[in-house]
């Protein structure tokens, strides 16, 4: 009972208002509070009782939960590629307009990562970190942006977007459930991570767009 804040990445699926839904009803004298931002705030300081992050975790004071596995992959549109021809390297990056996030929701993205090892500066006209304003983006043939697979697989599909140096640029990463180690783990918390848990293990995070 009583009151529990969750802090999230943006997972731009009604996804997140699934998991809070069922995880009401189950433990109806428990209020939650949801903060979604691509911030990773401060748990303890924030009073903030558990939180779903993407990338990796930094932090050695929090207990780290996979919740889903995905990849990042440099995705463009067919008008783009038709236009500024298509890159076959890494190196080609460098001649195309590269759509970027911020690291940590802090900091321009100024270089991709490659699979084997390293990185590839990039640069263009555009950075967010609104990840759908991406997709926009890049459907519309502004430039080259690099995206989890999950939330670009319905245009994949559809041959609206075209995966790019699939094997030599991207990322494997990770959304994860975090919360502060303590001695005693409250029980609101205790059931808030079950229940993510169990969304986990059924596969429902990875169904992108629900």
């Amino acid at each position: 009972r009583g009151l529990l804040r969750v802090s999230s990445a943006p997972l731009h699926s009604p996804v997140l208002g699934a998991l809070i839904a069922d995880f009401a009803r189950e433990h109806r004298d428990v209020s939650v509070e949801l903060i979604t931002s691509t911030r990773h705030i401060d748990l303890a300081s924030e009073q903030v009782d558990v939180a779903i992050r993407g990338g990796v975790i930094r932090d050695p004071s929090l207990i780290t939960r996979t919740l889903l596995r995905s990849k990042m992959l440099a995705v463009a549109s067919p008008g783009y590629l038709e236009a500024r021809g298509r890159p076959e390297t890494p190196g080609d990056l460098a001649g195309h307009a590269c759509l970027c996030g911020f690291r940590e929701g802090a900091r321009p993205v100024v270089a991709w990562p490659l699979l084997d090892g390293g990185k590839v500066a990039v640069s263009g006209p555009f950075v967010t970190n609104d990840l759908m304003a991406l997709v926009g983006a890049v459907k519309r043939g502004l430039g080259i942006a690099l995206l989890p697979r999950e939330l670009v697989q319905p245009e994949l599909d559809k041959e609206e977007l075209v995966p790019l140096l699939e094997g030599r640029v991207g990322v494997n990463v990770s959304l994860s459930l975090v919360w502060v180690e303590r001695q005693f783990l409250d029980p609101k918390v205790r059931a808030f991570i079950d229940t993510a848990t169990a969304w986990a293990e059924a596969g429902r995070f990875g169904r992108a767009r629900l």
